[in-house]
């Protein structure tokens, strides 16, 4: 892999192994979750717990018909497909064996990211609201690239201090 990813068009890239899930851009559980709960504090037929059920609907509604989705990733058996910032007709496949880390960060704008290292020292940020999907799907197929997972190896490998009262054998 170069230092310059170059997205292609979604047609020519080759994808490796099947598709385990797709990543998007918008918070679906929540939104839902949102309306549902809306919905429940409206039948309370208690004034204030129906304002308050209206705002959660209000807020749903706003998300699920004003925020653009699109695709951020899609994750498969050998690799991940990373999409082209809100351009979803272009693509880059990056098998597993090129991640050398990855993570989930929380970003300073609120949402969450997923954070790919790649072993030409490549940094890709996928900014996305369904963060918690993705760890939990390339955990399942890399786990021993997860940041965490390396630096409890790290530390696994050597004590934090030794014991100066320990016997030597």
């Amino acid at each position: 892999m170069t230092n310059k990813l170059e997205y292609q068009n979604i047609q020519d890239v080759k994808t490796k192994g099947d598709l385990a899930k797709n990543i998007g851009y918008k918070p679906l559980f929540a939104t839902y979750a949102g309306l549902a709960i809306g919905v429940l504090l409206m039948l309370t037929l208690k004034i204030p717990l129906i304002i308050m059920g209206a705002v959660f609907i209000v807020f749903s509604l706003f998300v699920l018909f004003k925020v653009k989705d699109y695709k951020t990733m899609d994750i498969y058996s050998e690799g991940v497909t990373v999409y082209a910032l809100e351009d979803d007709n272009r693509a880059i496949f990056i098998p597993f064996d090129d991640i050398q880390e990855w993570t989930t960060k929380k970003t300073p704008s609120g949402s969450e990211a997923v954070f790919l290292l790649l072993n030409d020292g490549t940094n890709i940020y996928k900014d996305t609201f369904q963060a918690s999907i993705a760890f939990r799907t390339l955990n399942r197929y890399i786990q021993n690239k997860e940041s965490n997972y390396l630096k409890m190896q790290k530390l696994n490998e050597k004590p934090l201090f030794t014991n100066p009262f320990k016997k030597k054998k």
